[in-house]
């Protein structure tokens, strides 16, 4: 993992205005998604990006059972940074892990630079999933697109997610 991002290419993430809020599709940054907590039991609505396959939360696909919309929450990078800078933690410590954040070089956030929807930069929490029935979603009248991926945005993301998921662990002998 340490070469895989030495120089990781600077990215057009996003595709132009699109904010069909009908469609909703792989890598979309969607708004106005209930979360719940498991440890106090309350409920809160979130952002998130949404890991379902389009095929799969598509509405037009008629099923016995509804699908789930699965997703993982995403956060506003300013206040991630603004809460990090708030910690106390030595500025040269900041300094590298935000560094590391924006070459996606921590492997359970994915780090999305302003978009041209929102004009906004988001972190993706690939260790925060969270699913919601798919008709929920859509009956809410607040929902928008927060953002669409671009082709090298969606091939970005989906390589971020396999590698957060699906990596070996070098600590871990694999028998033949």
């Amino acid at each position: 993992m340490h070469n895989f991002n030495k120089n990781y290419p600077d990215l057009n993430y996003f595709c132009a205005n699109d904010t069909e809020k009908d469609l909703i599709a792989q890598g979309d940054g969607i708004n106005h998604l209930k979360i719940f907590n498991a440890e106090t039991g309350e409920s809160k609505f979130s952002n998130g990006i949404v890991l379902s396959n389009t095929c799969d939360i598509n509405s037009s696909n008629k099923r016995l059972v509804l699908p789930h919309i699965i997703f993982a929450t995403i956060i506003n990078y300013k206040s991630y940074y603004d809460n990090l800078n708030n910690d106390q933690i030595p500025k040269n410590r900041l300094d590298n892990h935000i560094s590391d954040l924006k070459k996606q070089r921590i492997t359970n956030k994915f780090y999305l630079p302003d978009n041209n929807i929102d004009k906004t930069a988001y972190i993706v929490l690939f260790d925060q999933i969270h699913s919601l029935p798919l008709d929920c979603y859509l009956k809410n009248k607040d929902r928008k697109l927060l953002f669409r991926l671009s082709t090298s945005g969606f091939y970005a993301f989906i390589l971020k997610l396999s590698i957060h998921f699906c990596r070996l662990s070098n600590d871990i002998g694999f028998r033949l």
